[in-house]
């Protein structure tokens, strides 16, 4: 039954007539709510203040779990990191005259029932390059009402796809409501509470099923398994490997595992001489026992990493192994560069000075202290003393930390959608990179890349890069870190479903069962 029909009932007029009609009104509401909830929502929690759904306003904590429910981007990005066309219906590079046109799809209609232009594209994406200061984007402009050309100064794929996969949106000429053209609509919006979607029935593509989706803020997300439980969320994110398999043992819930998209580095300082010997930086490596913080953390040594790329995309380099772990080795080439391990005070010494380590981590998931204790005992195998220093987010790239002997940073890096994000790596400007780490060569050969005509190209060039980073060793490569989520056995589920911006927006599909 639709919720839009009404029934009105006629009986003839008897003494129990006014029972009767209760009696059958309670009946059919009953169905109608049954039929109400069967349609209404899924309830998802979220561990973070959401202060605007403007993707340009809350730049650069977007909260992508729940805008791209609402926002589309003129291309959008396949599990293998491929880049393809969505709003747009294809562009064509340039790159000799330094252009890039893009064509529209026809027909597609904003929330608020305007129709998606290219003029309507060019404003929004050009907020968007002044506000991140896009420098090698020269103008964008409407060359016809489904047509639009983007002028580079110096072409850049990097910067080419900032475009392509940025939410676009409408803005209100009071500026109070930003309008999509995705699958929902924002029915409404509590500033830190609750944001409820409901389902655009004008979609360009096919209509959801669900028909709202409700986000609601909690702060602690190691309790996302508890609101599970108790049904306060049909579905809870990052999930440590603890409660993922005690949940996984529950009734009425399923268990799933993410592709990982991010992951664990040690941040080196190189302005300091220790960590300019390669060798320092191999023997770190080797001393310390990645296989088992991968088994620890994510329940399979599968997760140890060699470098910046995802296995699952086309730039990562097959023939590089990871490391393997052996302190003996890592011994050896201490040695080699003049430190001694002293079996008598258990110490790593030159010239009768130790070594030790001050490593920095974030208090924020409760897996990274875990993570950083379990290097501090493989360092000090090979007899390194390693002091943990607990650091605010936003203090953690402190440049006063830059100067400081021995300094290190345990961090978590999301490493993005697509290979290209590694410009942004080796901008050296917004502390994922090394500090102090200087490459030209590699440097080069990024730009290259990026600058390729064919993509397919620069993917051989990528696997290059890929094995001078395993080489090199700029950052301490740890390990791949997937996402574990749960959710509640009361949904049909349908599509590639996990949790992120990728597979998220399938729930549109869910059903929920009779």
């Amino acid at each position: 039954m639709k919720l839009e029909e009404v029934y009105i009932i006629y009986l003839p007029r008897k003494k129990n007539n006014l029972l009767i009609i209760v009696f059958l009104y309670l009946l059919l509401f009953l169905f109608c709510y049954d039929a109400y909830t069967k349609e209404y929502s899924i309830s998802i929690c979220y561990n973070y203040a959401v202060p605007s759904l403007n993707p340009i306003k809350t730049y650069p904590f977007y909260p992508s779990e729940i805008s791209t429910f609402i926002f589309d981007s003129l291309g959008k990005i396949t599990e293998k990191g491929e880049v393809v066309p969505f709003l747009a219906k294809d562009w064509s590079l340039s790159i000799g005259k330094g252009e890039t046109t893009i064509y529209l799809k026809q027909g597609i209609l904003f929330h608020n029932g305007d129709e998606l232009t290219s003029k309507v594209v060019v404003n929004i994406l050009k907020k968007w390059v002044k506000k991140v200061k896009i420098e090698r984007i020269r103008d964008i402009k409407a060359i016809s009402r489904y047509t639009l050309k983007v002028y580079f100064t110096e072409f850049s794929r990097f910067d080419l796809f900032r475009l392509l996969l940025f939410p676009i949106l409408l803005t209100s000429a009071d500026g109070k409501k930003d309008y999509g053209t995705g699958p929902y609509f924002v029915k409404s919006f509590k500033n830190r509470g609750d944001i409820v979607l409901e389902r655009f029935k004008r979609y360009f593509g096919r209509e959801a099923k669900i028909k709202y989706i409700r986000f609601y803020f909690a702060e602690d997300e190691t309790l996302n398994w508890a609101r599970l439980l108790r049904s306060e969320t049909d579905f809870a994110f990052n999930i440590d490997l603890y409660h993922y398999f005690f949940l996984k043992k529950e009734k009425g819930i399923k268990t799933g595992i993410s592709s990982p998209k991010e992951e664990y580095l040690i941040i080196l300082n190189h302005h300091i001489p220790l960590f300019k010997s390669k060798k320092i930086r191999k023997a770190l490596m080797y001393a310390i026992n990645r296989e088992r913080l991968a088994e620890k953390i994510c329940g399979d040594k599968w997760y140890v990493s060699h470098g910046l790329f995802l296995p699952q995309w086309k730039a990562f380099n097959k023939s590089v192994s990871p490391y393997p772990y052996s302190p003996q080795k890592a011994l050896s080439l201490f040695k080699e560069e003049g430190w001694r391990f002293s079996k008598k005070t258990g110490e790593l010494k030159k010239n009768g000075n130790p070594f030790y380590l001050t490593l920095l981590f974030y208090k924020g998931a409760e897996d990274i202290e875990i993570i950083a204790r379990m290097i501090q005992q493989d360092l000090f195998l090979v007899g390194i003393r390693t002091k943990l220093v607990i650091r605010k987010t936003t203090e953690l790239f402190s440049k006063k930390d830059v100067s400081e002997s021995s300094c290190a940073r345990l961090v978590p890096v999301n490493l993005g959608l697509i290979p290209e994000n590694i410009e942004k790596w080796a901008a050296f400007s917004d502390g994922i990179f090394p500090i102090g780490y200087k490459n030209k060569k590699l440097e080069k050969m990024i730009k290259e890349a990026l600058k390729t005509e064919e993509r397919e190209k620069s993917f051989v060039i990528y696997q290059k890069i890929d094995k001078i980073l395993a080489d090199e060793l700029p950052m301490l490569f740890l390990f791949l870190r997937p996402r574990f989520f749960a959710y509640k056995d009361k949904f049909i589920t349908k599509g590639t479903f996990e949790p992120s911006v990728l597979g998220l927006r399938s729930i549109k599909d869910w059903e929920l069962k009779e």
